[in-house]
């Protein structure tokens, strides 16, 4: 049993959510028994551009693609791996089911799905565990040596180190697992106890994160208005998000240490007709800023809480900061004269929960324009990703043109392909997807910006050598953004 579960493959994107980029292969698979034929189930196949150790466009299995083997391969004194991945599998099962309507909503061209609260809240689990348990945090906890916790080299090592001291951890991953098993068994009741309980039962910050992501991040259902527009899958779809992030060099090491992180969306494609998109409560929006004076107090706490945090305040706006989405109808508010308002008989205050609440999804008819912004995201932070997966090679054909030949810029958002040296991943990235353009019967040229450190070589490379550090190259990058 136990050689048996080391070679187990786990999906960090489950294959509900991979069988509606699937497709059947064109010949059916027969077989005779018997003098007679049978047809056998027939493998579910994903058209998949694959970007390492070979640049080649492929057909892959559902069965094995977006997930690692013996994604939790550690046993602790704590946990055992199997409780993780059972828990997980439930809520799978529960999300698929919900996930399930909105795909045959769109596909039926249904105006909204209408979810329970206690739907919409094991959805909300859902994604986060989703964006949680990705190869990010697996990176992030395990490190480059799993056995020593020294190798925890996120930006918050000395509260980890002093978090693991007083619980008694040895081990990140003990961190992480006990993450993950809390928030799968997590009871979102209506008193909102379970924040309480996450702060008490896990990792503080992570809590904290937790709790952000679900309570201050609303989610738009969006499908792409024109008919050869699709969205793409990357490895690292779900764990990525859009939004400003700051850094600071230390003076002793020369190393980048980031210092302000602001999550404006984050992403879940669903199929490639579908995307969940969570999106700030901080942004614009459209009904809720019609109410005098909440546009106002919006705006104050998002320059508190985020703006004023980041290196340069008039860089912190949101690549998709009008993105033409709002929040769900509920069954307690209604419109009046274009603001929101509690219905006759409703009597609560901002923010109450309660189980018979319900809420009608709309879905969101995107532009291509906006559709492309949100596939060049994507792209953008796929470069150190191994495979991309797409529905259909027209859908793939529109997404990496708009990538690779749109600037890819927004006023007051810092631009997508920002390429801060010759040898960044980046920009072979970028070159492989040159490439792949061509294996889908089309040419393009990326467009992309220089970063600091190429620069100084093209104008002056005689003059700088002898003073040029990493963090003399920050310094002047910084100052030239």
């Amino acid at each position: 049993m136990e050689s048996q579960r080391r070679q187990e493959y786990q999906h960090f994107i489950p294959r509900f959510i991979l069988r509606n980029f699937a497709h059947q292969p064109e010949t059916p698979t027969q077989s005779r028994r018997r003098g007679k034929k049978k047809n056998l189930k027939k493998p579910e196949l994903l058209h998949t551009l694959r970007l390492s150790p070979s640049l080649e466009l492929v057909e892959t299995s559902a069965n094995r693609e977006f997930g690692h083997f013996n994604l939790y391969d550690q046993e602790c004194e704590c946990f055992e791996p199997r409780e993780i991945e059972s828990a997980l599998s439930c809520l799978e099962g529960k999300a698929a089911k919900i996930i399930a309507k909105f795909v045959k909503g769109q596909q039926k061209k249904h105006a909204s799905v209408m979810l329970r609260r206690d739907e919409l809240d094991t959805l909300r689990k859902f994604l986060f565990i989703m964006k949680y348990r990705g190869s990010i945090q697996r990176r992030r906890f395990y490190g480059e040596d799993e056995n020593n916790a020294k190798t925890y080299t996120s930006n918050d090592g000395e509260a980890m180190a002093e978090y693991m001291q007083r619980k008694g951890y040895t081990k990140p991953i003990q961190v992480w697992y006990n993450n993950i098993k809390t928030i799968l068994n997590m009871e979102m009741d209506m008193d909102y106890k379970w924040v309480k309980e996450l702060e008490k039962s896990m990792y503080p910050p992570d809590a904290q994160w937790a709790v952000a992501n679900i309570q201050c991040m609303y989610l738009a259902f969006c499908t792409p208005q024109h008919s050869d527009d699709e969205f793409v899958l990357t490895r690292n779809a779900y764990e990525i998000h859009e939004g400003p992030v700051s850094f600071s060099v230390d003076p002793t090491t020369g190393e980048n240490k980031m210092t302000a992180y602001t999550e404006y969306h984050n992403f879940a494609p669903v199929s490639p007709k579908l995307m969940i998109v969570l999106r700030s409560t901080f942004l614009p929006n459209e009904e809720e800023d019609a109410v005098p004076g909440l546009r106002e107090r919006r705006e104050l706490f998002r320059d508190i809480i985020h703006r004023n945090s980041h290196n340069d305040y008039d860089m912190t706006n949101s690549f998709l900061e009008h993105l033409p989405v709002t929040k769900a109808e509920n069954s307690y508010t209604e419109i009046v004269d274009g603001m929101p308002a509690l219905k006759e008989g409703e009597d609560r205050d901002p923010g109450c929960r309660r189980a018979h609440d319900r809420f009608h999804f709309r879905f969101f008819r995107l532009s291509s324009d906006y559709t492309q912004k949100i596939n060049s995201i994507l792209l953008n932070e796929a470069y150190n990703t191994s495979e991309l997966v797409y529905g259909s090679e027209k859908g793939a054909q529109r997404a990496l043109r708009h990538y690779l030949t749109d600037p890819c810029k927004e006023e007051g958002a810092y631009p997508l392909k920002i390429i801060p040296s010759p040898d960044d991943p980046r920009k072979l990235f970028l070159e492989k997807l040159e490439q792949a353009a061509q294996l889908l019967g089309f040419q393009a040229k990326a467009k992309f910006d220089i970063g600091f450190s190429e620069w100084i070589d093209a104008v002056c490379p005689d003059i700088l050598p002898h003073i040029r550090t990493p963090a003399f190259d920050q310094m002047v990058f910084e100052s030239m953004q």
